[in-house]
């Protein structure tokens, strides 16, 4: 009896602590306008408007991973994107196109 209740101890314990499944990544189109760059953390700052059922339009700061997609930036440009997130914890821009001036 003493044995099956520590076998039953150790299963439970190990279920309990296996890994959750990964969050996949998801993707997203936005549209906004920059506000303010951050060029020491490469945030941009952006008025957005909703982003799929992923989030509602508001401003809010995106890391730019590409040097490159950053350095397209400037304050007060219109710009399309596309959000990579991993639930709310973890996201990003790229393919970063900049709205030609009107």
């Amino acid at each position: 009896m003493v044995r099956r209740s520590l076998l039953l101890l150790v299963a439970l314990s190990v279920v309990g602590c296996s890994p959750k499944p990964e969050t996949p990544w998801a993707s997203y189109e936005l549209e906004g306008t920059v506000v303010e760059l951050k060029p020491a953390e490469k945030v941009a700052i952006l008025d957005h408007g909703a982003i799929g059922d992923w989030m509602g339009a508001m401003q809010m700061g995106f890391p730019v991973r590409d040097p490159e997609e950053f350095a397209k930036l400037a304050e007060g440009m219109k710009i399309k994107a596309t959000v990579k997130a991993k639930g709310y914890e973890e996201y990003y821009l790229e393919n970063i196109v900049v709205s030609p001036p009107q």
